[in-house]
């Protein structure tokens, strides 16, 4: 799943280097050896043996408890591998945990503002267009659809600790398929199960203590893997929070014998987290659900011309369509996907998201959204020092918009290209510049040094955002991906959903706010050194906050 760059050949190779063996007697270079293998061991979270112990028991827990994805080297669906997990959850500062939870429904908000805000959205967004032609046309079917009156958005803001103070800051905001949420409730099962049962196996026990002493957590409770748990580990109510939300926008259409119509990607490998989403609606809810793709939609999907009611070849009314797919241009190989797309923004069904909340999540709204100014357009002032204390530094790329200080950032990334990131309105992983590639991009573009040297006509990156890359601190952590485990210094990337229902009630002056919720959190962790950190796309795996 991971790229093969990722974890070199063999087990701990990270951290241990193989022993040379002289033809006779010691050698000095044998003797080095075991030296930096002694040293090597130390750096270790947990003892190699015992590390092999565990992460057999935890594959075999999460093949039961449907911790899975479907094999990513099989077309057939029923080949399943386990999904990619840390042995041991991450630790993160509580105040900062408890922080991320209540700016959700505060970024719910805002998403649900600026979306309403048509004009401030096309105007910030019209730089992009010319030279992002997936973002343009997703703006020219916005435009050319009704406006929703009824928004359903299950969102999800990304965080990383930055800095000596350790405090979030955000990476991006995801408006569309955000996913892994209902499957992170399993790691956070699986966590606990391994540290209430392997604590209280005495031959363990000692080696799991170690571990969490050396991520600064230790208590001297009896029951020492319960009272862990219980401290540190806090629940994570995705499985409760993500259905309920759909539920409500089923119940708020009002059609009781609808369906919820999952627009999901043809060979979907994350099919196991959809399906929990799809059975705890029925299993608590009653809802029924439909998978279709857009070329599906497009093939045979038609739209009641009096009541705008969206019926699925089934024949079924679709009361809430759900986008786990059509964040990416390669959901769109030709016209059909285009036209499925347009075919749902038409309906009366109740879209998550809907365009202008797909749109309200692009990096160049997170980038002009942090701009003096501009979110105190949308939130009170204590709501929006609250979330702009979450910003990181964002800067156009575009010649017409630079001021001094994204000036002065363009050049301090040509010369220092590890403190930046670089990114286009790109939503999956696997689409920013880091590094080399960022200097080079970046040179290319504005060859001579600063503002007075641009010529006439010239652009810059319009298409990109220059982007603080937060610097968080390393967590030695067990990695297991296929069977196999591997430890390594870590860094981690910290996601909290929110859940938000909004209703524009005719006469009304404000919308109805139905739902506002924290909806739960996703931990990716992935190897220092490794940029990009999307599961799906194989850079990171899924692990669980262990809070102090």
């Amino acid at each position: 799943l991971l790229p093969a760059a990722a974890f070199p050949t063999g087990r701990h190779s990270l951290c241990r280097p193989p022993l040379q063996q002289a033809v006779s007697g010691r050698s000095m270079a044998a003797i080095a050896a075991t030296s930096n293998e002694a040293e090597a061991t130390k750096s270790l979270l947990i003892d190699p043996v015992v590390e092999e112990e565990l992460a057999t028991e935890a594959v075999s827990w999460a093949s039961m408890n449907g911790l899975q994805m479907v094999h990513p080297h099989h077309d057939e669906a029923a080949t399943f591998i386990h999904a990619p997990f840390s042995l041991l959850p991450n630790v993160y500062p509580r105040q900062e945990f408890e922080r991320a939870k209540r700016l959700s429904p505060l970024y719910n908000l805002l998403v649900d503002r600026v979306a309403c805000d048509s004009e401030w959205l096309d105007r910030t967004l019209a730089p992009v267009l010319e030279d992002d032609p997936f973002t343009a046309r997703l703006v020219e079917l916005w435009k050319s659809t009704p406006h929703q009156t009824r928004r359903l958005g299950i969102h999800r803001s990304d965080y990383m600790l930055h800095g000596p103070l350790s405090r979030f800051l955000q990476i991006e905001l995801n408006t569309i398929a955000s996913s892994f949420g209902c499957i992170s409730s399993r790691v956070a099962d699986l966590h606990n199960h391994m540290l209430t049962r392997y604590g209280a196996t005495p031959a363990l026990l000692p080696h799991l203590q170690e571990a969490l002493r050396r991520l600064s957590v230790t208590t001297d409770a009896e029951n020492w893997g319960e009272a862990v748990a219980a401290l540190h580990l806090p629940e994570n109510p995705t499985l409760e929070a993500l259905p309920k939300a759909l539920a409500a926008a089923h119940a708020e259409y009002g059609k009781d014998d609808a369906v919820v119509a999952f627009v999901v990607q043809p060979g979907e490998k994350n099919v196991v987290d959809q399906r929990f989403l799809e059975g705890e609606l029925w299993r608590k809810h009653g809802v029924r659900v439909r998978r279709v793709s857009l070329a599906q939609i497009e093939a045979s999907a038609k739209i009641d011309a009096s009541s705008g009611a969206l019926a699925l070849e089934s024949g079924e009314e679709v009361s809430v369509v759900y986008f786990r797919a059509g964040y990416t241009p390669d959901d769109y190989p030709s016209d059909k996907e285009w036209e499925g797309r347009r075919r749902l923004e038409l309906s009366s069904a109740i879209k998550c998201p809907c365009l202008a909340y797909h749109l309200a999540g692009t990096k160049k709204v997170q980038q002009q959204l942090a701009q003096p100014g501009e979110v105190e357009r949308f939130l009170t002032a204590d709501e929006a020092s609250a979330v702009r204390e979450s910003f990181a530094a964002l800067h156009p790329m575009s010649t017409a918009e630079m001021g001094a200080e994204a000036w002065a950032a363009l050049e301090d990334a040509k010369e220092h290209p590890e403190r930046f990131v670089l990114k286009p309105q790109r939503e999956g992983g696997g689409n920013n510049f880091y590094g080399d590639a960022l200097r080079d991009k970046l040179i290319e573009a504005f060859p001579a040094a600063g503002e007075a040297n641009v010529t006439a006509g010239h652009k810059g990156l319009p298409e990109l955002i220059l982007m603080q890359r937060i610097m968080p601190d390393l967590q030695p952590a067990v990695l297991v991906v296929r069977g196999k485990s591997t430890q390594g210094q870590t860094l981690s990337e910290f996601g909290v959903f929110g859940t938000f229902l909004a209703v524009e009630d005719e006469g009304a002056s404000e919308p109805r706010i139905e739902v506002n919720e924290y909806g739960g959190h996703i931990l990716r962790t992935k190897l220092d050194g490794v940029d990009e950190g999307g599961v799906a796309t194989g850079y990171a795996v899924l692990s669980s906050p262990m809070v102090v």
